[in-house]
């Protein structure tokens, strides 16, 4: 799958507010593209289990401005 599809499906997702799908996107939390880990961060925030906070906290210190931001 692209990057750009990955992107995509994930941002779709972050409207969904679809808990089970939590487990999934934070496979991608260390994925190579910047726009997909920025992406996992915008659905990430529209939960609040503690797997998604855990996961916002250590993306929290990304290298990439906009995947942290």
């Amino acid at each position: 799958m692209s990057h750009a599809v990955l992107t995509s499906v994930l941002i779709a997702l972050s409207f969904q507010n679809c808990a089970d799908a939590i487990p999934l996107v934070i496979r991608f939390s260390n994925h190579s593209d910047p726009n997909v880990r920025h992406a996992v961060v915008l659905v990430l925030t529209t939960e609040e289990c503690p797997t998604a906070m855990t996961c916002l906290v250590r993306m929290s210190r990304d290298t990439d401005h906009n995947a942290r931001d």
